[in-house]
């Protein structure tokens, strides 16, 4: 068979099989073309989804005929000009792919007129032509109008893929949300179906966030660091104000939306790792990394939603750590601890119980851990922990309650053997025993391991593990990062492990079950991130639940009223190290308010 060269209209739409997946697409490199052009104001109209009509209006700079003509031709830019640009790309749109694509895969219309000329021009590509016509004069106003007609009409298979008219409407106000959050300064309108749906005038970056976020300026912690090899700005959950799902989490390359799971995912690991998030909980965000275009590749996927970093590792801690020193930064400075409150819509008419937050500053009595340590090895048979049922979908925090050191808790009783009833100046408080304790010996032995290193201990006789062949080849590749953690192992056959020298303080625990816990992680969850930390903290996790007063056991008053004075001085109050809640709290006047008092 000869080889032939495709023509050109074959070869647009096989270009818009990469750029052009669906109305959102669109309109995603259309708006960026806007941006480009120095735009303020952008009016973007869609019908049926944008499967009827997408047209995007703004008052930019415009073009000349000659370079609206050229616009439509294949790889066709403004913006690089040799192999070199390519590695500092500022602008969006550069490829000069993406007007040659659509209007390859729709009815296009693009008219445009700069302010120097008296008349606008037209141009129109009829599918399934692909190529634009010779331009025609009309009258204009300064600025392009794109508009585009039954996408993909000329390749009726690829419309079949389409969503319905209000998916495919919802990811085109997903990609407008997004430029509107990295252009606070440019107004949107956009218009679904002849009806104004969103209309975004300029404003600043916390006014923006707010007002799609549908957050108030409370709910959300500034995020503001400049280190050497980039910047980190935006805003994210305050402690406690989290939701179900994923999709308010927004992150910025060089202003250039991205998605990228491994950053968002360091950015939940801030809050596992300080003031803890429920497991089925995701704080929203809207982070900027400011970054040396040379150190950053965005020409490695055809839409530009994905970037490559020249040191992902090193991007992934810097932005993990920024937000926990902001966490931590919020939780120093209050001095009127949050409570959070759990929206419920079924008790909208009252008052409902919520876990409460402080910001105290860490500082443990050590007569609390050794009483309440040697009560639970009177229970070392008990292997299971109940848990609680994860049924909230967010979590909203109010400042007008506190946990004071001036009004101490003071214990009522202990309920069932699993809970403990408590009362201070301002309220009741119901903790899960467990919970409290783990959280109070996890700070305690956390603090500790960033004070020194790992204590280790050789064991008299080498203990030998049986994990399955897989795990055995998993932590044999992460060798080093066990040994850092204070393990000496040798791999003695291929379902074998042999340890002769462990940390101290798991000297007596089942080292099979961890080290199945350290291959798991280290094959499926490790993210770009610091092995030491993670699997320091899930060792950390790992003794505190051991050692914790379990949920059925009984306890003194004494022992109580111990954890209750050392919950006061916690740093972080609110979660258990994995991630569910130790305590509710009812306030004397939501208790008033529900005897209509």
């Amino acid at each position: 068979m000869s080889i032939l060269i495709l023509p050109p209209e074959i070869q647009n739409q096989i270009a818009a099989g990469e750029v052009v997946e669906r109305p959102a697409s669109v309109v995603k490199e259309c708006v960026e073309n806007s941006i480009d052009a120095g735009a303020n104001h952008i009016e973007i109209q869609i019908e049926e989804g944008g499967k009827k009509l997408i047209q995007i209006t703004d008052n930019g700079s415009g073009m000349s005929p000659e370079d609206a003509e050229k616009s439509l031709l294949r790889h066709a830019t403004s913006k690089i000009q040799s192999i070199d640009d390519l590695f500092s790309i500022q602008s969006f749109g550069f490829r000069g792919e993406a007007l040659a694509a659509i209007s390859s895969v729709s009815d296009f219309t693009l008219i445009t007129k700069r302010d120097e000329d008296n008349q606008g021009i037209q141009i129109i590509s009829p599918s399934p032509l692909g190529r634009g016509t010779k331009g025609e004069g009309v009258p204009a106003n300064n600025g392009t109008t794109i508009r585009i007609q039954n996408l993909f009409s000329p390749t009726p298979a690829r419309l079949q893929y389409l969503k319905t008219n209000e998916t495919e409407y919802r990811q085109c106000l997903k990609t407008i949300q997004a430029f509107a959050l990295s252009h606070p300064q440019i107004s949107f309108k956009l218009i679904k179906d002849q009806t104004i749906t969103l209309d975004l005038p300029s404003s600043n970056l916390e006014t923006r966030v707010q007002k799609i976020l549908k957050k108030s300026g409370e709910q959300l912690l500034t995020i503001n660091h400049q280190p050497s090899t980039a910047k980190i700005s935006g805003y994210t959950s305050s402690p406690g104000h989290y939701v179900g799902n994923k999709n308010h989490q927004h992150l910025f390359v060089n202003n250039r939306y991205i998605e990228d799971h491994h950053l968002a995912y360091a950015i939940r690991e801030a809050y596992v790792q300080s003031c803890g998030i429920e497991k089925h909980l995701f704080p929203f965000f809207v982070i900027f990394i400011e970054i040396d275009p040379i150190l950053v590749d965005v020409n490695v996927h055809p839409r530009k939603t994905e970037v490559k970093f020249a040191e992902p590792g090193e991007i992934f801690s810097l932005i993990k750590g920024t937000v926990i020193d902001e966490l931590k930064k919020l939780n120093g400075q209050s001095t009127s601890p949050d409570s959070v409150h759990h929206n419920n819509q079924s008790y909208q008419s009252q008052p409902s119980f919520s876990p409460r937050g402080s910001g105290a500053a860490a500082n443990f009595n050590k007569s609390l851990f050794s009483s309440a340590d040697s009560f639970a090895d009177r229970h070392l048979d008990r292997n299971t922990i109940p848990s609680i049922p994860e049924n909230r979908s967010e979590s909203i925090i109010t400042k007008d309650q506190s946990v004071s050191k001036n009004a101490p808790l003071n214990v009522l009783s202990q309920i069932e053997n699993k809970y403990i009833l408590a009362q201070s100046d301002d309220g009741l408080y119901l903790f899960d025993q467990h919970a409290l304790h783990e959280r109070l010996r996890f700070e305690r032995l956390f603090n500790q391991a960033q004070e020194k290193k790992i204590e280790t201990q050789p064991l008299l006789i080498p203990q030998s593990v049986k994990l399955s062949e897989e795990d055995v080849s998993i932590i044999h590749e992460y060798k080093s990062d066990v040994r850092n953690l204070g393990f000496v192992i040798d791999i003695t056959s291929d379902t074998t492990i042999e340890i002769s020298q462990v940390p101290a303080l798991l000297k007596s625990e089942d080292f099979e079950v961890l080290f199945q816990d350290f291959s798991q992680y280290f094959e499926n969850d490790q993210i770009g991130e610091n092995s030491y930390e993670k699997m320091l903290r899930k060792m950390l996790e790992y003794k505190s639940c051991r050692g914790s007063v379990f949920f059925g056991d009984h306890m003194e008053k004494e022992e109580m009223q111990q954890l209750l004075d050392e919950f006061q001085s916690a740093e972080w109050k609110l979660l258990c190290p994995h991630g569910r809640p130790n305590h509710v709290f009812w306030s004397y006047e939501d208790i008033d308010k529900m005897f209509h008092r």
